[in-house]
């Protein structure tokens, strides 16, 4: 009789189970776990720790509780965390090396949190962030000490003296050129000649044949006559030119001690024009934080999504079946290796909870063919009337645009940190802004513009005692609103941000007000120390320029000669 069960075969399949079920019980999440946090350190580059990981077979899917990312340029801080994530993920692409993921949520998404832990992975990472922060001194105002009169100049490079020691070498060697230029014109003596001839001429006498001879000899020295004079007519006209273009340029150096004045003054002490850098200074640091950290994490993340392109080339390449371990096979629907078709998350902000989706993350996007777009928003929250963030990320081609858009209504915030000096702290206790900003890379190419209006502005009490100081607190004590400009262009590696504000013509009247009085005493001083320094050059410079007039008196007597014997000829 035939047995239709093999008992060896079936303790071997419920041994295999039975190992397989322990195996998974009590070793797969504890793997993925482990995993997950090797491989997501080693990307980002800090800590990236799981309290629990859970895969379960029917519905197959991965839920993972308590997930913490630490940032590796402050590894006291997270930069972002999430309580609960759970995705369904598809079994049969899966096998096929493919982890494609339908859905996955996200809950209790927050960013920048404190950890109780350092999230640094080597203790070298986290000295040199300390050493980072040592280097922030804080904001650091312009000195409104003045300085000494005597002391400036004794270092200023007078514009006066440059262009009186360049003017006098002009006018020396225009003397020295016209001197020579003399030399080749028609000479007193050559004029002198003509006079002979014309005398002599005057005395013949002896008939038609004299009369005639006398006619012919007349027109041809009238001639000689009025080709030197013409000569001499040029010249003087050019030396006139010449004269009147150094007697303006003697006119501007002697105009150039008051401007050395005024750029002194706007280099070492205050002038509207020093002020300008005033928004910077005191928003500079905080914007530059913003904008470094927002690229650095943007180019972290972009070679994850282009890294398909690799991939694209190599299904272009005819391959032999099973010749190698990467083989690819031309599919109906191209999908990448790693796909999450949507996401839906749920952020903590400190104003409030947002809620929205993220579409298409994939570590290919040349391969899907569609661009990363993400959408978050709350409205009528806890501490703001609006937010939104949307945007999309597309390297699905070799010229790609990244859009982000943000954009607030009422958010109110508090204790935002512009300095941290103990000399000279800034702090906006509490303001509500309105911000609308954009932002976008095309082809390594940023263009961003944001504008926020900060209304209901409490700014900290500053300390007084010098200048600077009593000017900065008198300024930020009669601020209650302000708008804040920042365009920023260039390249991911080299751009630059302009930033403007009306915060800044309150701080520069105020300073103003405080330093108008010993502006205007240190302006007179320069004044009068200028003057008598460049005295002595702008005198030299008239004296040598007097030394032309000999050159004209020159050019006028011959003129004057060549005159009369054009007069002595019209008797012919």
């Amino acid at each position: 009789m035939k047995r239709w069960i093999r008992w060896q075969g079936l303790l071997a399949f419920a041994v295999i189970i039975t190992l397989t079920g322990i195996f998974w019980f009590f070793f797969v999440d504890n793997i993925i776990k482990n995993n997950i946090e090797k491989y997501g350190s080693k990307a980002v580059g800090a800590k990236v720790e799981v309290e629990e990981a859970d895969l379960s077979l029917i519905p197959f899917g991965l839920k993972l509780n308590n997930v913490q990312i630490a940032n590796p340029n402050a590894p006291m801080r997270n930069v972002v965390e999430f309580e609960r994530t759970a995705m369904s993920i598809e079994f049969g692409k899966l096998l096929m090396r493919k982890v494609i993921i339908d859905e996955m949520s996200l809950e209790g998404l927050r960013f920048n949190t404190e950890r109780q832990n350092s999230g640094a992975l080597s203790k070298k990472q986290n000295k040199a962030v300390a050493t980072e922060k040592d280097k922030k001194s804080g904001l650091s105002l312009p000195s409104f000490e003045l300085p000494q009169a005597e002391d400036i100049l004794a270092k200023a490079d007078l514009k006066t003296l440059e262009a009186a020691k360049k003017l006098k070498s002009d006018i020396q060697n225009a003397k020295s050129n016209w001197q020579e230029r003399l030399k080749s014109l028609p000479d007193k003596e050559k004029l002198q000649s003509y006079k002979e001839r014309i005398e002599k001429l005057q005395g013949l006498s002896g008939g038609i044949a004299g009369m005639l001879g006398k006619a012919k000899e007349a027109s041809s020295l009238k001639n000689d006559i009025q080709s030197d004079l013409a000569q001499i007519r040029q010249a003087a006209k050019d030396f006139k030119e010449q004269k009147n273009d150094l007697q303006n340029k003697i006119n501007t150096v002697t105009s150039l001690p008051a401007k050395d004045v005024n750029r002194l003054m706007d280099k070492y002490a205050f002038s509207p024009a020093g002020a300008e850098n005033y928004t910077r200074l005191l928003f500079g640091d905080k914007a530059a934080d913003y904008l470094g950290t927002a690229i650095y994490w943007y180019e972290k993340i972009i070679p994850y999504l282009e890294s398909g392109k690799k991939q694209q080339n190599e299904k272009e390449v005819t391959k032999t079946r099973a010749e190698g371990e990467m083989v690819y096979f031309r599919e109906k629907e191209p999908l990448p290796r790693f796909l999450i078709k949507t996401v839906k998350a749920d952020v903590s902000l400190e104003a409030g909870d947002l809620s929205g989706t993220i579409k298409n993350i994939t570590s290919s996007q040349p391969i899907l063919g569609k661009a990363l777009t993400f959408d978050f928003s709350g409205k009528k929250l806890d501490k703001a009337d609006l937010v939104s963030f949307t945007g999309s990320i597309d390297h699905s081609s070799v010229n790609y645009t990244d859009i982000f858009k943000v954009n607030t209504k009422n958010y109110r915030v508090n204790k935002i940190i512009l300095s941290e000096s103990s000399k000279l702290p800034v702090k906006i206790e509490k303001a509500a802004a309105d911000i609308n900003g954009s932002a976008e890379v095309s082809d390594g190419k940023l263009n961003m513009n944001i504008a926020a209006m900060m209304n209901d502005v409490n700014f900290s009490q500053i300390p007084g005692g010098d200048i600077a100081a009593d000017a900065l607190k008198t300024a930020l004590s009669e601020i209650s609103n302000f708008i804040i400009q920042a365009d920023v262009n260039g390249t991911l590696d080299n751009y630059n941000m302009k930033l403007s504000s009306t915060i800044g013509q309150n701080l520069k009247n105020a300073i103003n007000k405080v330093v108008s009085s010993q502006a205007a005493k240190l302006k007179d001083e320069l004044r009068k120390r200028i003057t008598a320094k460049v005295e002595t050059k702008i005198k030299n410079l008239k004296e040598e320029y007097a030394g032309l007039d000999a050159i004209q008196k020159e050019l006028n007597s011959r003129l004057k000669i060549g005159s009369d014997l054009t007069g002595m000829l019209s008797v012919f």
